[in-house]
C-alpha cells in the first residue's frame, strides 16, 4: 500500500471526509431560497449536491496531498493503528460532538469579543485621555 493509499484509509477511518460532506449537505439543505418555489429550490439544491459529489474525489486527493506533505509515513501508519483500536474508535465516535461544541463556544467568544470591540469604537474609551492644555 502506498503512502497516499494509507492516508486515504486514514481519512476514511477518521470520518474526516464524511464529516465534511455531512456539514456541506446540512448547509445546503438549510439554506433558504426565497425567490424559488419549494420544488425549484429543491432541484437547485440537488444540483449543487450533485456537483459536490462530482468534485468530491478531487477534494479527497487534495486533502490527501496535505496529509502527505505534513505527515511522515510512520505517523500515518501509527494513526491508522490508533484509530483501529477501541480507544481510537471512541475518539472517532465522539469527535463530531466535540467539534460542534467547541465551534459553538468559539462562536460565542467571537460574538462577545466583537460586541466589546464595537462598544469601544462607539465610546472611544480605548483612547488615552487627551493631554490637558498647560498655560504658562
Amino acid at each position: 500500500m502506498t503512502k497516499i493509499e494509507k492516508i486515504k484509509l486514514l481519512l476514511l477511518l477518521t470520518n474526516v471526509s464524511n464529516q465534511t460532506e455531512e456539514l456541506f449537505r446540512k448547509k445546503v439543505e438549510s439554506t433558504p431560497i426565497d425567490d424559488l418555489d419549494d420544488e425549484e429550490a429543491q432541484e437547485l439544491k440537488d444540483k449543487v449536491l450533485s456537483d459536490f459529489t462530482v468534485n468530491y474525489e478531487s477534494f479527497m486527493d487534495e486533502q490527501a496531498a496535505v496529509y502527505d506533505e505534513l505527515m511522515s509515513e510512520e505517523a500515518v501508519e501509527a494513526s491508522i493503528k490508533f484509530y483501529t483500536s477501541s480507544t481510537g474508535a471512541e475518539i472517532i465516535r465522539i469527535m463530531p460532538e466535540i467539534n460542534t461544541r467547541v465551534a459553538n463556544l468559539s462562536a460565542k467568544l467571537a460574538k462577545k469579543t466583537m460586541q466589546s470591540f464595537m462598544e469601544l469604537i462607539d465610546d472611544n474609551s480605548w483612547r488615552p485621555p487627551a493631554p490637558e492644555d498647560e498655560e504658562d
